[in-house]
């Protein structure tokens, strides 16, 4: 199937842009800093609060945020229910909040903690899950979870490794049960996944020791669920109508060419050239996503992935390198590239780097149809250079992390997190218009947040109250929530690819801590 291009619809869009074309604006903006970092926000719109995700120094914590005065209102009590353990990951749904917690000893089953949104002081549901519970999310009917449990290892190949496998844990809150998804079936097929280009190459790993799930979306009907395994540059699709949850297949997420014509990068942290987009014959991205989400444009299933990029580092495994330890690459000489592919890539190929600075649209059958290209280093380069950390430039560029979906004034809006175009401080979420995808049309460029409120977006959540929409934000640099009021509004045709009007720069500097009621 073939793959939308962004650069082509963004230009053609900008050739025929009729004359209220449509533009992001922001109507203001609210913010606390909850502790060291912030990280993954969920709004329960019963109680128009915020739980939030966070830590201070090494302890994590689940606060609670008045989402009207981004007030601190008060705080989950999770260490009496799982001694020892850090939360990673929260949702809401169904009346209830659920937080995924991993164990004092991050090999050891972690836990899933269940608490009803009108009595929270009441002890939460406690559900085991596998090791590592890195997100957890609901299904649309706020009847079952599912947990990604990466079950990272502690080190490869020393007297006192371990290396749990990795599992999907599926919950429902209706009978009490969990039951848990691994990848044991998949023992027997390395030699073939690997030929299809999935990444397994930890040392002396099984296939279900290596896979490493990252994060979790229900298809939009409940009866499966992708679910990204990002080192292995790979998605995982589960069954869920049957007695036990499933996993089905393994889809390799491919290699991004960045040959001449095909796409670019800036590949050079000492270039002194902020988007400094170069092209290489055979280097090649490695898509390596974290976030995930589901949508329906008319009547099709997709799933939007960040393409954030990761490479494996612990005791008896650096699998990251400079590209010039390979051989004299240029301005690429700097590029951190991957020593240890651990799958088939093509046959031209002489570098593979982290992450395709890019969001990917996959169909429900896990082709990719879209692939954003080098469009976000473009945006960030062109408008917002203030906001571009040229040191990473050569470690995996912008990093989009984060991915959240909303309707604003009437338009299916994508909002992508970019956790490293922190330049100055400043902190940036790009939104794309993604109504008419399912019609054949690529996603436009709406417009930006670039906020010093913000360092290193991490988590996102869309809301709306009285017919209004929010984006809460939580950055793991400053530590701060920061909640921006949106709206969706017409442009003059004169915008352009890169013209941004009324969603330009909206807080650049604006002080850290703001409390004003939106």
């Amino acid at each position: 199937m073939r793959t939308l291009s962004v650069l082509a619809g963004l230009l053609a869009a900008t050739a025929v842009l009729p004359a209220n074309a449509a533009a992001l604006k922001v109507r203001g903006v609210t913010s606390v800093t909850l502790g060291d970092a912030s990280e993954i926000p969920a709004y329960d719109a019963s109680g128009d609060r915020l739980f939030v995700v966070g830590l201070n120094g090494d302890t994590a914590f689940v606060k609670i945020v008045d989402a009207k005065t981004s007030t601190e209102i008060g705080a989950l009590d999770t260490h009496s229910y799982f001694a020892g353990g850090a939360a990673n990951s929260v949702a809401v749904g169904g009346g209830k909040v659920a937080v995924a917690i991993q164990a004092a000893n991050k090999t050891d089953p972690g836990r899933v903690l269940v608490y009803d949104l009108a009595n929270l002081s009441a002890a939460p549901q406690s559900y085991t899950v596998g090791a590592l519970p890195d997100q957890v999310s609901f299904s649309a009917d706020g009847t079952r979870l599912l947990v990604a449990n990466e079950g990272e290892p502690s080190s490869y190949g020393k007297p006192d490794s371990v290396d749990p496998e990795g599992s999907i844990s599926y919950i429902d809150l209706a009978a009490g049960t969990v039951k848990t998804a691994g990848f044991g079936a998949f023992n027997a097929m390395k030699s073939d996944l690997q030929a299809k280009g999935v990444r397994i190459f930890g040392p002396g790993a099984s296939v279900a020791q290596d896979l490493e799930p990252e994060y979790t979306a229900f298809s939009p009907d409940g009866k499966s669920a992708f679910v990204t395994l990002q080192e292995n540059n790979a998605i995982a699709v589960v069954d869920l109508t049957g007695a036990e949850p499933v996993v089905t297949d393994i889809i390799p997420l491919g290699f991004k060419s960045y040959a001449p014509g095909a796409n670019r990068m800036d590949p050079s942290d000492h270039d002194g050239i902020k988007g400094n987009l170069q092209s290489l014959e055979g280097l090649y991205g490695l898509y390596l996503p974290d976030a995930i989400k589901s949508f329906t444009s008319n009547g099709k299933t997709y799933f939007v992935t960040a393409d954030e990029g990761d490479a494996r580092e612990w005791d008896g495994l650096v699998e990251e390198v400079r590209a010039s330890t390979l051989g004299d690459y240029g301005v690429f000489n700097r590029l951190g590239v991957t020593s240890t592919l651990g799958a088939e890539g093509p046959a031209d190929a002489k570098l593979f780097a982290f992450g395709g600075r890019s969001f990917s649209i996959l169909d429900e059958n896990g082709n990719r149809v879209f692939d954003s290209g080098d469009v976000i280093e473009q945006i960030m380069a062109a408008r917002f250079p203030d906001a571009v950390d040229d040191g990473r430039s050569d470690n995996k560029g912008p990093e989009p992390e984060g991915i959240e979906i909303g309707i604003v004034d009437g338009r299916m809006v994508l909002f992508v997190g970019l956790e490293r175009s922190n330049g100055s401080s400043l902190g940036s979420v790009l939104a794309f218009d993604i109504t008419d995808f399912g019609l054949g049309v690529a996603p436009k460029y709406l417009g930006a947040i670039i906020s010093d409120l913000l360092g290193r977006p991490e988590g996102l959540s869309f809301f709306t109250r009285d017919g209004k929409s929010f984006l809460a934000v939580a950055d793991e640099e400053t530590g701060n929530l920061a909640i921006y009021a949106l709206n969706v509004v017409s442009e003059p045709a004169v915008m352009g690819l890169f013209g941004l009007g009324l969603a330009g720069l909206v807080a650049v500097r604006r002080r850290r801590r703001t409390k004003a009621a939106l």
